[in-house]
C-alpha cells in the first residue's frame, strides 16, 4: 500500500519561525527566502555538504542520493498549502535497489519526524534530513526542503477601444502576453501592433505558481476620424450673393449624402484680417454677408468648420453683390 505525507504549509514571514512536531517547538530554517533565487543556491550547496554526513565515524557501503526541493504555490492566498509526497517513490528516488536500510525523516534538530502522526506543519520553508542506515548502524544523510511559494503577479489591463490599431505596452520582467489562456496559442511581444478585435492574456510563472488577467483589444473602424481622402467629401459653396432676390442670399453648408456617419457642428466665419463674423450651428440658415446689422463688401472671407470626428476644414469662399 502507497504510503503518502501531507504537509501543511502556512505562509509566514518574518526571521524565526517555529513548528510543533512531537509536542516540542522547533526552528525552522529561512523562512523569508523561499522566492529568492540566493535560497536556491543555498539549498543546492547544503546538498553537496551532505554527500558526506559529519556524524559518520565509519565509511558505509551504501549510498544515499540527492532529491530536488519540494514546491507549493499559494493559489488562493490563504497562507496555507499541502504537500502530498508518496513516500515509497521517495525512498526509491532516495536508495534505489539497495535493500537492507532503513530510511527516516528528521527535522533540522535531528529530531525524528514520525509520519504516522499524520499532516506535518511547515512555515514558508522546511528542510528535512533524511537518513539512509544499514544494520551495523552506519549513516549516510542528505536533505531536502519544502519551500511555499506566492504566485506571481501580473499586470490587469482595462479593456481597450481603438479606431485601428493597438500597440502592446512594456510588461514587468516575467509577464508575457499570449493570445491563449495558460501561456498557450502565440506569445505576442510589447511594441507589436494589434490590428482586429481578440482578447489577449497576460501570463506568468516562477516553479509552480502561475498568474493570469486579460483585456479585450477592440478594433473599430467606425471609431476613426476622417482621414485626408475622405476630406474632398466635405464640399463647402465656393460663393453666395446676398442681394435679397431670394437665390442663394445666405451662405450655408449641407452635409453630402455620403460622408462616413461624419456632419458639421459648427462653422466660423472671419475676414481676411482674422476677424469673426460669425458662427454657423448645424441647425443655422447661414451667413447673409452682414457683420453687427451691417452688409459686408464684396470679397473673399474665410471660415473653420469642425465636424462631430474633430475633424478642422478650413478654406475660403467669396461674397458676390
Amino acid at each position: 500500500m502507497t504510503k503518502k505525507i501531507i504537509f501543511l504549509a502556512i505562509l509566514l514571514l518574518g526571521t524565526i519561525a517555529q513548528i510543533k512536531v512531537h509536542g516540542k517547538l522547533i526552528p525552522l530554517l529561512h523562512p523569508n527566502s523561499l522566492t529568492t533565487e540566493k535560497s536556491a543556491k543555498n539549498s543546492e550547496e547544503e546538498y553537496q555538504d551532505q554527500e558526506s554526513p559529519p556524524n559518520n565515524s565509519q565509511e558505509c557501503n551504501h549510498t544515499i542520493n540527492l532529491v530536488n526541493d519540494f514546491y507549493a504555490c499559494d493559489e488562493d492566498g490563504n497562507s496555507f498549502e499541502e504537500f502530498n509526497i508518496d513516500l515509497d517513490e521517495l525512498k526509491t528516488r532516495l536508495i534505489g535497489s539497495q535493500t537492507g536500510l532503513t530510511v527516516t525523516y528528521h527535522d533540522p534538530a535531528g529530531n525524528l519526524i514520525d509520519f504516522s502522526l499524520g499532516t506535518q506543519f511547515v512555515v514558508n520553508q522546511r528542510r528535512i534530513l533524511v537518513r539512509a542506515t544499514d544494520a551495523n548502524g552506519c549513516i549516510r544523510e542528505t536533505s531536502f526542503n519544502l519551500f511555499v511559494q506566492p504566485p506571481p503577479n501580473v499586470p490587469i489591463l482595462n479593456d481597450v477601444l481603438e479606431c485601428e490599431t493597438y500597440v502592446l505596452p512594456e510588461l514587468p520582467a516575467g509577464s508575457h502576453f499570449f493570445t491563449g489562456i495558460s501561456g498557450g496559442g502565440t506569445m505576442l511581444l510589447p511594441g507589436e501592433v494589434i490590428t482586429n478585435t481578440r482578447l489577449i492574456y497576460i501570463y506568468a510563472n516562477v516553479g509552480l505558481c502561475t498568474s493570469q488577467s486579460s483585456f479585450k483589444v477592440t478594433i473599430d473602424k467606425t471609431l476613426c476620424p476622417m482621414n485626408a481622402e475622405e476630406l474632398p467629401l466635405m464640399k463647402f459653396p465656393s460663393f453666395f450673393t446676398p442681394n435679397e432676390d431670394g437665390i442663394n442670399d445666405y451662405w450655408h453648408f449641407i452635409t453630402p449624402a455620403e460622408t462616413n456617419d461624419a456632419r458639421i457642428i459648427y462653422i466660423q466665419i472671419f475676414n481676411r484680417y482674422g476677424l469673426l463674423l460669425k458662427q454657423l450651428d448645424s441647425k443655422s440658415q447661414g451667413w447673409d454677408g452682414t457683420f453687427m446689422g451691417s452688409p459686408m463688401p464684396p470679397s473673399d472671407y474665410w471660415f473653420r468648420a469642425i465636424d462631430n470626428f474633430n475633424n478642422v476644414f478650413t478654406g475660403h469662399f467669396t461674397l458676390k453683390r
